[in-house]
């Protein structure tokens, strides 16, 4: 028998003001209007990022423009989460923002949106519609490469592919070219 592969749609509007009013945002309509008009609704279509941006909203009372938002969250997003891994980690966060840059410029003056992820197992013979890795960031080692790859800023796509996260509409690689 076939597995079950399951997707979770993006969060409607009805849905993310459900979400933020149980997570204690008392005026939905601005925190709903905020999100449109700082252009920002395409991110709240996933409940991590929704929590961040409900976790923003609530400490600030606003949202910055979508450049200053973007940016923030690319940092964030860049940050090792994994406690255990965090004491070994040694990529410091201005060397993965300038290699994220290249990454994204890499992406677009490719035209391509997958990364390649190092792995014996994974046939790359087909995968010229991918950006390597090692092709995109030479003067950095294969060890940095890898701790680079683990970061929240990537999702995984197919077997032994990456994507940047929440970039379907290339804006996050937009973003990364025009900074680079």
């Amino acid at each position: 028998e076939l597995p079950t592969i399951v997707v979770m749609l993006p969060l409607d509007s009805a849905r993310v003001e459900r979400y933020a009013r149980a997570k204690g945002v008392q005026d939905l309509e601005a925190f709903s209007n905020a999100l449109s008009e700082a252009n920002l609704r395409s991110f709240a279509r996933r409940p991590l990022d929704l929590q961040w941006l409900v976790s923003y909203w609530k400490d600030k009372g606003r949202f910055g423009t979508l450049r200053e938002m973007l940016s923030l969250s690319l940092v964030e997003r860049l940050k090792e989460t994994n406690t255990s891994r965090s004491r070994v980690d040694e990529l410091p966060r201005e060397e993965a923002m300038k290699a994220l840059r290249r990454i994204g410029a890499s992406l677009v003056l490719q035209r391509v949106d997958s990364i390649m992820v190092p792995d014996e197992t994974v046939n790359f013979a087909e995968a010229a519609d991918a950006l390597s890795l090692e092709e995109a960031l030479p003067d950095m080692s294969g060890a940095r490469r890898a701790l680079l790859i683990t970061r929240a800023i990537f999702d995984p796509a197919n077997a032994g592919f990456v994507r940047l996260h929440n970039d379907n509409e290339a804006v996050v690689r937009s973003f990364l070219t025009a900074a680079w």
